[in-house]
């Protein structure tokens, strides 16, 4: 392993009037041939933090941040259980660590992550922030952050564009794929940190154009770069970034790593500064608080109530009664009530139905209510997680027909109301 030290550099380079080169200082720096450091930022937004320092191999793949190395000199990488402790740093061993868990795609949409932002005021959003960064040949910026010249590498098909309009700025992880492998579960403030990480250069790539488009939404499974000598350095950094961001894998995703991983085993994983997502390390789960469960929950109009000892109730319309025989006369509808007790999980609580009893217009119990299999059983059992402040994501096992899975709390944003 080599020592990467921090560069002295306050030159800038002389332009016209009335525009400035950005300097080097701060910017990615070219080290044997590899990216290191990008512009000094807070990694992460209010309630996140970083856990662990990062180290380059000599043979690693950049660009890595430097922020410190220990002092024994051992690469530092999250266990399992979430904390941190000395590994050989392997990129089989970090593909080990990351947990497997389907993806939950429902909900997906790109405007929660609110990417594009320009968090520190200088003028340059964060897709600037990267062209500027990661610019091989300094580009000039005049008025509001605008780009004019400078060369961009694109490392997916190795080319190299001087056309800023021909390079877009890739999650190496993309939105979707970050929001079924975990970032369902996440607060706003975290989904927004992801979306705009200037911390590890490794989240966002400036790319061409036409192969980010090809990529779209896919993970390891169903692309990877077209140039076969970028295929190892991609594994790298879609690992890093699932660590960092305590990402899961599916199993099919978890398969084609291990392969690649196999077939690039002669290039040591350099660690990564995890973000406190809420989440054990390389786990989707996030472990709450009852207390954030408490409260009334609107589906439609509808409603779930979960109280602070563990008991709640749910009521819902059930449709019509069918209690007439004319089928021309009109048929009074039915409400559905249903009480249940919960016990606290890992990833959110879990609930048991305990009655179910369906009730006309008047108030009266239909005994013989037939809900076509539609409604929950005494015995059946829901999850219940929650999906960002004051929403609710509902499972139930086996499935049933019961409405929006999205329960919404007085706190919700108007956008997640839209679809509770």
């Amino acid at each position: 392993m080599f020592t990467i030290e921090a560069m002295s550099d306050t030159t800038r380079l002389a332009a016209p009037a009335g525009q400035h080169r950005v300097s080097s200082c701060g910017r990615h720096r070219r080290f044997h041939g590899f990216l290191v450091g990008r512009r000094p930022r807070p990694v992460l937004v209010v309630g996140l933090t970083v856990a662990v320092a990062v180290a380059v191999g000599a043979t690693g793949f950049g660009p890595v941040p430097v922020r410190s190395v220990l002092a024994s000199g051992a690469v530092v990488m999250p266990t399992a259980d979430g904390s941190n402790a000395p590994a050989s740093g392997t990129i089989q061993e970090a593909v080990a660590a990351l947990a497997v868990a389907a993806e939950v795609n429902e909900g997906y949409d790109r405007d929660l992550f609110h990417y594009g932002l320009d968090e520190d005021g200088n003028g340059c959003d964060t897709r600037r922030e990267v062209l500027l960064a990661e610019a091989t040949v300094t580009p000039i910026v005049t008025g509001d952050c605008d780009i004019a010249g400078g060369q961009w590498y694109s490392y997916y098909e190795n080319e190299t564009y001087e056309d800023a309009s021909l390079v877009e700025v890739d999650h190496l992880v993309p939105l979707a794929e970050a929001w079924g492998s975990g970032a369902y579960r996440w607060a706003p403030a975290t989904r927004q940190a992801f979306a705009n990480d200037l911390g590890d250069p490794r989240t966002l790539a400036a790319v061409g154009t036409a192969v980010n488009q090809d990529k779209g939404a896919q993970d390891v499974a169903g692309w990877l770069p077209p140039f076969a000598d970028a295929q190892c350095r991609y594994l790298h950094d879609w690992v890093a970034v699932k660590t960092r961001w305590r990402l899961s894998v599916d199993e099919a995703e978890k398969t084609s790593l291990q392969t690649l991983a196999a077939r690039c085993a002669d290039t040591p994983f350099a660690a990564v500064a995890v973000a406190n997502t809420g989440s054990p390390a390389g786990s989707a789960s996030q472990p709450l608080a009852f207390e954030m469960f408490v409260g009334e929950w609107d589906v439609h109009g509808n409603a779930v109530e979960i109280r602070s000892d563990k008991t709640g109730t749910s009521i819902w319309n059930a449709g019509p009664c069918h209690l007439n025989l004319d089928p021309a006369a009109p048929e009074p509808l039915c409400m559905g009530t249903a009480t249940f007790t919960l016990t606290e999980q890992a990833t959110g609580l879990m609930g048991t139905y305990d009655s179910v009893v369906y009730t006309d217009p008047d108030g009266a119990v239909v005994a013989d209510y037939d809900d076509l299999g539609e409604g929950p059983r005494v015995g059946q059992t829901f999850t219940v997680e929650q999906v960002t402040d004051g929403v609710l994501y509902r499972t139930h096992d086996p499935d049933i027909v019961l409405g929006n899975p999205y329960l919404c709390g007085p706190t919700a944003s108007a956008e997640w109301r839209a679809r509770c």
